[in-house]
């Protein structure tokens, strides 16, 4: 290579004097191979030619391109507008920056400059203090959180009023500021047309650094230390001399390139014009004091491996130490990866893997042979030859059997042999060995599909056979546990342990619940299990299933694997997963307790991972994994520290065809029926495996498991307030539990207001009410007539009593007195005769009272007298004492009620003196606004259940009679006895049928009226009765 240019490293401090090379641990500097590349175009939405990139709190990456702004959330690239009318000074945008509390400053090709913060955008141009025709190259804080600006009119710092030119005053004398920056000391450092200056924190003038450095420019590294690249050699610094002073050499690409990035992990990225990306593991490798390039460590990466373009305008690190190429056709991501891939010989499929000499693994290939690879992927001999391999087992000493439609092939120290299988082979030409295992005694335990399980030893074959199974059923994995014993296990949760004991046998009554039995191990004296459903560890003669947290579920388990430090590797359908040895460790003591799984297949496994894979432990430590796509492996010895929780935003609202931003609370007009959410999580490593789940208090009970899907959707949903909450978790499962919420309210429409609720519950209780008044009137009316027929009916028997009994009597009367006055006085006679003429003139009297009554309704006897006199008569006949307590005022009641209440109370008060056999009787008459209340009670033996229940007596006809006369009126009748205490007869009439019109109304009745009154005059209704 030809020395073209030279990066000179100076770590600034306090002096410029030492610097020697990077130290750190070998596998902090990953080769670019070890990184997983990802690349976006046009096609998936990136902007192309992408000239910058930062990265916010809230995990957006920020992009400026030639077309615009741009931010990425790991799935989605989008396009800035802000929410609320602002607009960019330019599409043209030189630097992006993200200051301490957030906000992202934006920097301008042609002068000013934006600061965006809470999706406010805040403008900076000729008011503020930049020129609107002044580039501004760099951003930066220092560590009293004061921002400086790097432009091509100067230096500038923020003030309160605006940006700020740093002048005389301050010792900078430049015209140009073409850098600005801030090492981990605090001091920041300028670069210049001629010369670095720098402002040592605290102080107030700047300083010279060193001579004249035209053509400087700066590299940043993460935590604060600062390159510097030139394109001509370097001259000395100070007192510093060539011999002392460090630089970077700059001839590892070969010719002049337009800029270097250093990353978290000390592997410098160049930028190199047309041919791509070039990367050195370690910086320090290209950091000599003696101009001599190095010769070795130098990677390319260029549109030929992938790369979306092989002009490069920009490098950048996210904080999960992904680094992002932005080329002229798209973007670029380089994500650390734990697992190294290693490229197999062509032919190679259908693998099976076991351990080999020297830190290789031996893998079978297409041709029926094996060969041995190592992590280089430098490749051995082959070994055995013809056929396809079912399986590959190493024995404890050493010997590599392979199983092939010819029979077992078993190589050692570099010699093979074949060894025929039983008799049946050569019958069927049996080929499908699922597992071998070499018990203690050196005999090796071999599992026919379709056959049972064999044991070679001595060269003669044994078929095992235990009543626990049908004896051609073949185990699906072998094992030989640290004691010798042989564990097989089979379909069905059945697992079979062959001990100098004998055999025992372990199924679901034994803790086992994982289906199918695939892989069984061991470590520290302790059985492991793998099957359909998950794992299990041997403890107690009983396997214990083991929970994972957060609800993950392991699904056809394979692959078990130990590694050095304790952790356990786990191999299912989808990943490759590991448990720390510190979860491991939890087990014995908290059974239920769950253990944190770390998915590695998420963000770097090799997928394609299928049942015929398998994982080994090489002989240097090296974990090695088979998949569809070929091998991998990885050092457990990496740092295998969980990343942080994603953060969670909440992006738009949409109601049909409307968006609305995430605000603090939305309303929403009525009748809105559908809603949908939309919410991110930016993460920049495997976000498109990032899980969420969301709940909407006021319409959810519980959490809604959405998955990846980035949207929620709900509809019909009610009137009300509502708050949306969204939680997520990253590869690893480690939930983001606070996640993002969002309230917002539906407003309801008149029809669904409380309102109108009460409206229509008001109106339906008027109408409940306007048909208890229609029924009432019918009532009435039903009464109406029945009393004008009764009326009628006595009227007529009033004529017929006046025009023949009436007129008899009096005839006769008329008579007798003829006849009385034959006889003389003081004959006995005539007196008896005018004492027969008194009697029948009262008869006549009372005669024609009650043809007058029975034409008159006009007064109603009076009730409290009447049932007093019954009541008393009765007394003195029967010698018991009667009470009668009237309550309220007395109101003149309707003629015919009057009668009937009557002739029910005296036939209550007949039956109590007749029948009670008790020692009183009590009558109270009730006389409220509303109604009329009869009680009749007596304290004698009571009725019997049977008469109650029935309503009358054998023969006796007065208890049917007064429910008659109620039911007649309308009225409720209630008779109420208990044998040994009485019985109580009661009337209730509503005042409504009892009272004559005109008499004062109840509270009720009176705003009924009211109403009544008021719809009469507007013509609205018919006059109702009262």
């Amino acid at each position: 290579m030809v020395l073209s240019r030279r990066l000179l490293r100076v770590i600034f401090g306090l002096s410029l004097v030492g610097g020697g090379a990077i130290t750190c641990r070998a596998d902090e500097y990953p080769p670019i191979s070890e990184f997983q590349h990802t690349a976006w175009s046009a096609r998936e939405g990136a902007p192309a030619i992408a000239t910058c990139f930062a990265q916010t709190p809230d995990g957006y990456l920020w992009i400026a391109s030639p077309i615009g702004l741009y931010r990425f959330d790991g799935v989605q690239f989008q396009k800035f507008q802000t929410a609320h009318g602002e607009h960019l000074l330019d599409i043209g945008i030189s630097t992006l920056f993200v200051a301490k509390e957030g906000g992202l400053w934006i920097g301008y090709t042609h002068g000013g400059a934006s600061l965006l913060k809470d999706d406010r955008l805040t403008n900076f141009v000729d008011a503020e203090g930049l020129a609107a025709n002044v580039k501004v190259f760099h951003f930066a804080e220092d560590r009293d959180g004061r921002m400086w600006a790097a432009t091509r009119g100067g230096l500038f710092r923020l003030e309160d009023e605006g940006w700020k030119e740093v002048g005389d005053d301050s010792g900078y004398t430049e015209s140009l500021a073409q850098e600005v920056a801030i090492d981990e000391d605090g001091t920041l450092w300028v670069l210049t047309s001629q010369n670095v200056v720098y402002l040592p924190r605290g102080a107030s003038r700047f300083k010279i650094a060193g001579p004249q450095v035209a053509g400087f420019g700066f590299v940043y590294r993460y935590g604060g230390t600062i390159w510097m690249t030139r394109s001509i050699r370097h001259k000395p610094m100070g007192h510093q001399t060539p011999e002392h002073t460090p630089y970077l050499n700059g001839s590892v690409v070969g010719h002049d390139a337009p800029g270097y990035f250093v990353d978290q992990a000390g592997g410098l990225w160049v930028e190199n014009t047309g041919d791509g990306l070039y990367r050195v593991s370690d910086a320090s490798r290209v950091s000599s004091s003696d101009g001599v390039p190095p010769t070795s460590g130098v990677e390319e990466f260029s549109s030929r491996d992938g790369l979306s373009g092989n002009e490069i305008f920009s490098v950048f690190e996210d904080r999960e130490k992904n680094v992002w190429i932005g080329t002229q056709n798209g973007i670029d991501r380089f994500t650390p990866s734990k697992f190294v891939s290693v490229k197999l010989p062509t032919g190679a499929t259908d693998l099976e893997l076991a351990p080999g000499d020297h830190g290789s693994v031996v893998v079978t290939t297409f041709h029926g042979s094996a060969i041995t690879i190592d992590a280089d992927g430098k490749t051995g001999n082959r070994i055995g030859a013809g056929g396809s391999v079912s399986s590959l087992y190493r024995d404890p000493k050493g010997a590599l059997w392979l199983s092939t439609p010819h029979g077992l092939s078993r190589t050692i120290a570099g010699r093979s042999e074949q060894i025929a299988l039983p008799d049946f082979h050569r019958r069927r030409g049996i080929d499908n060995v699922l597992a071998m295992t070499m018990d203690k005694g050196g005999a090796l335990w071999v599992s026919i599909d379709g056959e049972g399980v064999f044991r070679l030893s001595g060269g003669t074959w044994t078929q095992i056979k235990t009543p626990s199974i049908p004896s051609k059923t073949a185990a699906l994995c072998a094992f030989t546990d640290s004691g010798g014993a042989i564990w097989l296990g089979y379909p069905d949760d059945l697992i079979l342990e062959f001990s100098g004991k004998g055999v025992r046998s372990f199924t679901h009554s034994s803790g086992l619940e994982l289906g199918n039995i695939k892989t069984l191990t061991e470590e520290a004296g302790t059985l492991w299990a793998g099957g359909d459903t998950g794992i299990a560890f041997f403890r107690n003669q009983i396997f214990n299933p083991v929970q994972l947290a957060d609800r993950k579920e392991l699904r056809g388990v394979f692959g078990l694997v130990f590694a050095r430090t304790g952790d356990l590797f786990i191999t299912d359908r989808s990943a490759v997963g590991r448990i720390a040895r510190s979860e491991l460790a939890r087990l014995p003591r908290n059974l239920e307790q769950p253990v944190t799984y770390q998915s590695l297949y998420l963000d770097s496994s090799p997928p394609g991972l299928t049942p015929r894979s398998s994982s080994v432990q090489a002989s240097d430590g090296r974990l090695w994994f088979v998949s569809s796509n070929g091998l991998a492996w990885l050092n457990p010895l990496q740092s295998w520290s969980n990343p942080p929780p994603p953060p969670v935003l909440i992006k738009s609202v949409n109601i049909g065809d409307r968006s609305f931003e995430a605000t603090s609370k939305l309303d929403f007009p009525p009748r809105t029926k559908s809603v949908q959410i939309s919410y991110t999580a930016p993460t920049l490593t495997s976000s498109e495996n990032v899980h969420f789940k969301y709940r909407l208090d006021g319409n959810d009970s519980e959490w809604q498991d959405a998955g990846t899907r980035r949207e929620a959707f709900y509809t019909n949903l009610a009137p009300g307030s509502y708050v949306f909450h969204v939680i997520a978790s990253n590869r690893d499962g480690i939930w983001n539990d606070t996640g993002a919420s969002l309230a917002f309210h539906i407003s309801p429409a008149f029809n669904q207001t409380r309102g109108f609720f009460l409206a229509c519950a008001v109106v339906f209780c008027g109408l409940i009410y306007l048909l208890y008044l229609f029924r009432i009137r019918q009532v009435l009316s039903l009464h109406e007539t029945m009393a004008a027929d009764r009326m009628a009916e006595r009227e007529r028997i009033a004529r017929e009593l006046h025009d023949t009994l009436l007129q008899g009597v009096h005839g006769l009367i008329l008579r007798f007195g003829v006849l009385t006055t034959n006889y003389p006085e003081g004959n006995s006679t005539r007196a008896a005769l005018e004492d027969t003429l008194v009697l029948a003139e009262k008869m006549l009297i009372e005669g024609r009272q009650r043809v007058r009554d029975l034409r008159s309704e006009a007064n109603s006897v009076d009730l409290p007298e009447a049932l007093s006199e019954a009541g008393h008569e009765m007394a003195r006949n029967a010698n018991l004492p009667f009470v009668l307590q009237v309550h309220g005022t007395p109101r003149p009641l309707r003629r015919i009620v009057s009668e009937e209440i009557f002739n029910i109370g005296r036939e209550a008060i007949n039956n109590s003196f007749l029948h009670a056999q008790g020692s009183k009787v009590e009558a109270e008459l009730v006389y409220s606004k509303t109604s009329i209340t009869l009680q009749v009670r007596d304290d004698g033996r009571g009725l019997e259940p049977s008469v109650l229940k029935s309503g009358r007596t054998v023969d006796h006809w007065g208890l049917p009679g007064m429910r008659e006369r109620a039911a007649s009126l309308g009225a409720e009748f209630q008779i109420y006895s208990k044998a040994g205490f009485g019985t109580e007869v009661e009337l209730r009439i509503a005042g409504r049928i009892a009272f004559q019109k005109g008499q004062p109304l109840g509270y009720g009745a009176r705003v009924w009226r009211g109403i009544r009154r008021t719809m009469a005059r507007s013509g609205a209704t018919k006059r109702m009765p009262d």
